[in-house]
């Protein structure tokens, strides 16, 4: 008898076997577009179908790279009834994707249980998946670096040629990781924010105007504090959608103006709506507000080589020949300091200190279109 599909989304993740990922792509695309489909995708879980639990776990995992935010709901599932599936294609992505969650300190020992359960599974993946994901849980529990270094040696002398290889790399990165940029504390958001966003070069027109609200919305406040409300601005400001939000009707902005998400401030949600109008003009006129933006720098990053914190500069040369622009063109909240950050953030200027272990991979080519 087949398997009952609960819904359309799991449906079209059905067909074929386990060597390869059928329409997956195409569910990552519609749910990244409309991120309620998610709550779709968890039914396949449930579904008695190892094809379809794989596709659903592979799909969950490409998603969440881009929108971790969409974990957040099922977190406790994820943790207590989906981590308990015997399907080594299921835990090998669920390894990706348990660093991406915010968990309490007793989640995280419950996460932290489960991958060591699954270093003696039989996949190499599984266990190199594993080990890959308790070495991305010390940025979160500095505590546990030492213990992290003593399971991948072991791991090391009991594994085959590729657990090998992995543990080495692992290793050195515990090792870099240690000399992490201070400024980042140890909240978790800010972690993840400084070790997977801050520096790598931006090319999407969507994510520069999503940097451009936040940093506008930060102007005299913590980056934190925008920071842990960003989910907030994403569901407010139409997932960044310039051209939606360049349409904010007054009433829209009045109602923007009582949304506890986002900082309730008059001057910058207005901003916000008036720098999206202004930013379209930009598109029509450059061909993307990205090629317009990298102008300002001659196309690569700048890559400087600060070795303490007050090293950094405030503003630059570049920050202040684009502020300028910007002003120009009728935007506002773009003053010099607000872009320099805005181009700290989008990869237009690498400022990991040198002793950071983000440094070398930011300035690597490939992160470089």
């Amino acid at each position: 008898m087949a398997p009952n599909y609960p819904n359309p989304i799991v449906k079209q993740l059905s067909g074929g076997d386990l060597r390869s990922i059928g329409r997956a792509d195409t569910v990552v695309a519609k749910i990244l577009k409309c991120p309620e489909l998610s709550h779709q995708l968890w039914e396949g879980f449930l579904v008695d179908d190892p094809v379809v639990r794989m596709r659903v776990a592979d799909v969950l995992e490409k998603v969440s790279a881009q929108n971790p935010s969409i974990l957040k709901p099922f977190k406790q599932k994820l943790i207590r009834e989906i981590a308990e599936i015997e399907q080594q294609e299921v835990k090998w992505h669920l390894a990706q994707i348990f660093p991406r969650l915010t968990l309490t300190p007793k989640e995280l020992n419950r996460v932290k249980d489960t991958l060591k359960g699954w270093l003696d599974c039989k996949s190499k993946i599984v266990v190199v998946s594993s080990l890959q994901a308790l070495t991305d849980l010390t940025k979160f529990d500095h505590d546990s670096r030492d213990e992290c270094i003593v399971i991948i040696k072991k791991s090391m002398k009991r594994g085959g040629a590729a657990i090998n290889a992995r543990g080495k790399k692992l290793l050195l990165e515990l090792e870099r990781a240690a000399s992490r940029c201070a400024w980042c504390g140890s909240d978790p958001a800010y972690i993840r924010y400084h070790d997977q966003e801050w520096g790598v070069p931006v090319y999407n027109d969507q994510k520069f105007f999503e940097f451009l609200i936040l940093e506008g919305a930060q102007a005299g406040l913590s980056w934190l504090t925008i920071l842990k409300r960003r989910e907030g601005y994403r569901k407010a400001f139409a997932n960044f959608d310039v051209k939606k939000v360049s349409h904010f009707t007054p009433s829209k902005i009045e109602r923007l103006l009582k949304d506890p998400g986002i900082i309730r401030n008059r001057l910058k949600v207005e901003a916000a709506v008036s720098n999206a109008q202004q930013f379209i003009k930009i598109q029509q006129e450059f061909g993307s507000f990205s090629n317009y933006s990298w102008q300002f720098v001659k196309g690569e990053p700048i890559v400087n080589r600060w070795k303490s914190l007050s090293d950094i500069p405030a503003t630059s040369k570049e920050s202040d020949t684009f502020s300028h622009d910007l002003k120009s063109r009728g935007f506002k909240f773009v003053g010099s300091t607000i872009i320099y950050a805005h181009m700290q953030a989008t990869g237009m200027i690498n400022d990991h200190l040198v002793s950071c272990f983000r440094w070398g991979p930011v300035a690597e080519k490939q992160y470089r279109q």
